[in-house]
């Protein structure tokens, strides 16, 4: 009866061929670990075209601390573009020189949002990796990426 871990790389949904998906990761062990598994299936597949989008929020309260700050970068290499929503209130910085590739940080959920719906191209991979619920993110990207693609075929998984 046991119908598996929830949050764990699920597929939220796909639009125009970008998938979404929703993974729990919130520490950077974690965070590479997804992005690392993500990548070997994107080799598998063959899908050279494609790119491995990964989106954070640091949650946790040894994140949101900064505690992890310095070994986020390494966390990513995995990834093409990293995206992620820093709150100001936590008074700290991450030092974008440090990663491997392209970095947007927004202070607010919306910033987020139009950044990533800019982005966002046939054949991306789109994870989503926090322990809370990103403010319904993953969600509100489905439903803009079907208004910049109307006419591609979409799957949705759950809202």
């Amino acid at each position: 009866t046991l119908k598996g871990i929830r949050r764990r790389m699920t597929l939220v949904g796909r639009v125009n061929d970008i998938a979404v998906y929703d993974d729990f990761a919130h520490h950077p062990t974690a965070i590479a670990a997804s992005l690392a598994g993500m990548c070997a299936k994107i080799q598998q597949t063959h899908q050279p075209t494609g790119r491995l989008i990964a989106v954070f929020e640091p949650r946790s309260n040894t994140m949101r601390l900064g505690v992890h700050r310095h070994t986020l970068p390494k966390a990513f290499t995995c990834a093409d573009a990293v995206f992620g929503f820093i709150d100001p209130a936590w008074q700290w910085q991450l030092n974008i020189d440090q990663f491997k590739c392209p970095v947007t940080l927004a202070d607010n959920y919306d910033k987020l949002y139009e950044s990533l719906i800019k982005f966002c191209q046939p054949d991306d991979q789109v994870i989503f990796m926090s322990n809370g619920s990103f403010g319904g993110l993953h969600q509100r990207l489905i439903k803009g990426l079907k208004q910049k693609y109307p006419s591609s075929l979409s799957k949705e998984f759950y809202e």
